[in-house]
């Protein structure tokens, strides 16, 4: 049985059967060693579109980093993120509680871009690691790696070129970019500058340094 915790279950993601305008900015977020990297992944619920990022290390600082990219790409902010691998080093279940305690800076990144966060537990793989798969087979296995600044732009020309082009699963006659421009009028404006955003990334590296 999936576990959503964090929020009501009216409010609970819905069914990947179905496509409901109440899932609109709403994103779940997986990752993945891809040696010597990892791949950070986010998918938008309603649009089912797809931001992708390789970085240096599994670390809260830089999963940030990748959130903050996914950001600008989808232009607007979604309003609530949805953690499928509650790895330790990302978030914590406190113990006697459902409450999930998450690592700094993604606290004070979600404040800044008025998102809630909150672990989403499906039975079996769900939509972000699906996404996963299917970069493995459609790009990773497809080209040759080199050096991640290079990977990060093929991966982003991929993103633009394939991956957002594809029919949407569940809107016939529609593809994934069509309906995500639909979807940005649901997603939180992003600040005015961003950054304020990379200055919360920085202290957040720093503590991570001090531990």
């Amino acid at each position: 049985m999936s576990r959503a915790i964090g929020w009501p279950a009216a409010e609970r993601p819905a069914p990947r059967t179905t496509a409901r305008i109440r899932d609109a900015g709403v994103a779940q977020v997986a990752w993945e060693a891809w040696r010597p990297h990892v791949l950070v992944v986010a998918v938008l619920r309603y649009s089912r579109a797809l931001w992708a990022e390789l970085v240096e290390e599994p670390t809260a600082a830089s999963l940030c980093g990748a959130l903050v990219d996914g950001v600008r790409y989808f232009g607007g902010s979604p309003r609530r993120w949805w953690f499928e691998v509650p790895d330790c080093w990302v978030v914590q279940q406190e113990r006697d509680s459902l409450r999930w305690r998450f690592t700094s800076p993604l606290p004070e990144l979600a404040r800044h871009l008025s998102t809630e966060l909150g672990v989403w537990m499906p039975r079996g793989r769900g939509l972000a690691e699906e996404a996963l798969d299917y970069l493995a087979w459609e790009f990773v296995m497809k080209r040759e790696r080199g050096r991640r600044s290079d990977d990060n732009r093929a991966l982003r020309a991929f993103l633009d070129q394939t991956a957002q082009c594809r029919p949407h699963p569940l809107q016939r006659g529609r593809t994934i970019a069509e309906v995500l421009a639909e979807e940005r009028g649901h997603l939180g404006p992003l600040p005015a500058t961003l950054d304020v955003l990379e200055t919360v990334l920085q202290g957040g590296a720093e503590d991570d340094a001090d531990d």
